[in-house]
């Protein structure tokens, strides 16, 4: 193994586990080469993700929102972590999940919170994405980061609209992070900005 092939493993954003069993890190280990997971098989499609989950783990434990919680807690202890960081900056009126953000579009961000010195009003996304994918391996292989890139793309897309017809005054923020730590070109702007604005300066 070469310098820092471990470091994926301190990196998983799940601030609540921190120690991996024998059992837990075969599994991780597998799962990150491709391998076969012993006792998962081929099943009918998902009635939540509507994909087959494989044997080696990846839509069942890195992408389908209901199988296993592993999808939701990480995208909602992201959101946490996020929102107590921006209320460490200063930032104003942080919010998760405001009940009330666009009258006519069936879309809400995570988290809206104003800058402490532009004003500027933000609405913060966050997704969370496995560069393991069958749809991201190819390139995710290739280019780092890959993964983010995309996630972070769509998620821009996806409420452009609401946000130019309903709010153009804020600005939209993707967080998006691959299961193995890597985060976005958008996301390390923002938080690397955000951080250095409010801290005057200091890293």
């Amino acid at each position: 193994a070469g310098s820092g092939s471990g470091v994926w493993l301190r990196d998983i954003p799940l601030a609540t586990r921190k120690f991996l069993g024998s059992k837990e890190l075969q599994v991780n280990v597998r799962q990150l080469l491709g391998l076969p997971i012993p006792g998962l098989r081929t099943t009918e499609r998902c009635s939540s993700c509507h994909r087959k989950h494989g044997r080696n783990g990846v839509q069942r434990f890195q992408h389908c929102p209901t199988s296993t919680g592993l999808w939701q807690r990480r995208h909602d202890e992201i959101c946490g972590e996020l929102a107590r960081w921006l209320t460490s900056w200063n930032f104003l009126d942080v919010e998760q999940e405001p009940q009330i953000y666009f009258a006519n579009y069936h879309l809400r961000p995570d988290i809206v919170a104003t800058h402490p010195k532009t004003f500027q009003r933000y609405a913060i996304d966050v997704t969370v994405i496995s560069p393991l994918q069958d749809k991201y391996l190819r390139r995710s292989s290739a280019v780092n980061g890959c993964a983010a890139k995309l996630a972070e793309n769509y998620k821009v897309a996806h409420y452009r609209e609401a946000m130019q017809v309903e709010r153009p005054d804020d600005k939209f923020i993707a967080i998006a992070m691959e299961t193995f730590g890597r985060s976005g070109h958008m996301t390390g702007e923002f938080l690397r900005e955000s951080c250095t604005c409010c801290m005057g300066g200091r890293n």
